[in-house]
């Protein structure tokens, strides 16, 4: 990602005059706006903050230009959040009337994909009985660096990878303390032997992953 539009984007956040161009287009122009600036940036730092959580597991620094990234991606945010709250630019939630006018493909989108990758708590009681892997947690001492490194990266993708389609989805919960934890639901694709179904899979990437 090339750094200066974010440095752009908290020039702009400088300047009250400015501050409508990060948030929600009124619908009424077109084309039609998709996703505000301002909502863009908030699923970057999404991704940044699981990031940051792989690479706090591991004692390997990140490679020089991703570290300058992830700090930019922070900073711009906190920039724009910062303003919007000062000027009280507020989000306007969409009204679910509204959303149900829309087509089923479109109301399926715009509710379930922000809910694609999540980071959970997935321990009971202090044990991961609930995870097909749980001896395995329960028995790791150390964590390869090169493995977190690696989760760091493909982790921070999948928020904006993940397909979401009525008839093909996959949702991903990723364990807040342990990121090489994962639980994923793959809904089947329709004209296969698996349409209508929702399978669950328990993922544990140990010291040899990739």
């Amino acid at each position: 990602m090339n750094c200066n539009f974010l440095l752009l984007v908290q020039e702009i956040a400088r300047h009250e005059d400015l501050m409508e161009l990060l948030i929600e287009i009124d619908h009424s122009w077109e084309p039609v706006q998709k996703t505000s600036i301002s909502d863009l940036l908030q699923a970057l730092a999404d991704q940044n903050e699981l990031f940051q959580k792989c690479l706090d597991k591991s004692e390997k620094a990140a490679e020089k230009d991703e570290e300058k990234l992830s700090t930019i991606i922070s900073e711009t945010h906190a920039a724009v959040q910062e303003a919007l709250k000062k000027q009280k630019f507020h989000k306007q939630k969409d009204d679910i009337t509204e959303i149900l006018k829309l087509p089923l493909s479109d109301i399926f989108f715009k509710l379930i994909r922000p809910l694609r990758l999540e980071t959970i708590d997935m321990s009971q009681n202090g044990s991961y009985s609930n995870h097909y892997n749980h001896g395995e947690v329960a028995s790791k001492m150390a964590v390869s660096q090169a493995k977190m490194f690696r989760l760091a990266q493909e982790i921070a993708d999948l928020s904006s990878s993940l397909p979401c389609d009525p008839t093909n989805s996959i949702f991903v919960r990723v364990d807040k303390k342990h990121v090489d934890l994962l639980k994923i639901i793959i809904l089947g694709s329709s004209g296969t032997p698996y349409a209508h179904g929702a399978f669950e899979f328990d993922m544990f990437c140990d010291d040899t992953y990739p």
